[in-house]
């Protein structure tokens, strides 16, 4: 997506945050977290915001993670939880990008080193990476399938055309100047499948 934004300096922020917002994923949000690092992440750009879980999901986030760098919220839903740490973080004075992915993402081995040194402020206001689905049951190979299509087919035909709409939750990065702009309200249910249309562009 072409950057539509002012131009700035941002010599004091940071370059790239990561955000990962999560409800009851104590099963994996610590291979997600040491994944990003792997993937070339410093830990203390790693974001945690609980979603209410009732699990150990924010003990492991604050085992792995800066103190301060871990929230919990009452039941948000993922683009509720994705506002209120936003704002609580204070993403947007910090950093320049932020990459919000779900809590249960594996990130291969180079993932942020290259996704970082395509980041161009004065270009792009988001990025949309590439997800694939693991192995698993019907459930995991029917969403391989909708990935497959969704990326390979549909999504370039429409980079082709210029008309993405819809930016998928667990690959997308914002120019946080953009922030401002988006809708988080749009799809605030609980975990559902839409959880990424909050990203939809508006106009």
């Amino acid at each position: 997506m072409k950057a539509k934004v002012t131009r700035k300096k941002h010599a004091k922020r940071r370059h790239l945050a990561l955000l990962l917002p999560g409800h009851n994923e104590e099963l994996i949000i610590a291979t997600t977290i040491r994944s990003a690092v792997v993937a070339g992440l410093d830990i203390t750009d790693i974001y945690v915001v609980d979603d209410d879980s009732n699990d150990a999901t924010r003990s492991i986030a604050l085992n792995m993670l800066p103190k301060k760098n871990v929230l919990t919220v009452p039941r948000s839903g993922k683009a509720g939880a994705v506002s209120q740490a936003i704002e609580h973080f204070g993403i947007v004075e910090k950093y320049i990008w932020v990459h919000v992915a779900d809590a249960d993402s594996v990130f291969c081995a180079d993932y942020f080193r290259i996704y970082d040194k395509q980041l161009n402020e004065n270009e792009w206001s988001a990025a949309v990476g590439f997800v694939q689905s693991m192995r698993g049951n019907w459930i995991a190979t029917y969403r391989s399938f909708s990935y497959t299509y969704g990326q390979h087919i549909f999504r370039r035909l429409q980079s082709w055309a210029g008309v993405i709409s819809v930016l998928p939750g667990p690959v997308t990065c914002f120019k946080t100047d953009i922030i401002k702009e988006l809708d988080f309200a749009a799809a605030n249910s609980p975990q559902t499948p839409r959880s990424h249309s909050f990203y939809t562009r508006s106009g």
